[in-house]
């Protein structure tokens, strides 16, 4: 769920909390993945299969969980305005 604060002019602030539209499709995914493999090859070849997802599931995580520390670290202040030169 991502949460947005508008502040006005005045003072008031509204906030607007908006949710993930990714639940159906996460449901498809585990059922696919529980059942996916299984159904489709047999059983050697389901086992090596369940593994590459697994693998590729960590690395998905693993780049999600990477993309949202970088968007969260803070932001150096803006380097000052250098005042010009004095008028001779």
């Amino acid at each position: 769920m991502r949460t947005t604060r508008i502040t006005g002019p005045d003072g008031r602030v509204t906030v607007i909390q908006t949710r993930s539209r990714c639940g159906c499709l996460t449901a498809f995914l585990a059922v696919f993945v529980v059942a996916g493999p299984a159904a489709l090859f047999p059983g050697p070849l389901a086992v090596a299969a369940y593994v590459a997802l697994g693998v590729i599931t960590t690395l998905a995580c693993i780049g999600w969980l990477l993309q949202n520390r970088r968007q969260a670290a803070p932001q150096p202040p803006p380097a000052p305005v250098a005042p010009p030169p004095p008028l001779p």
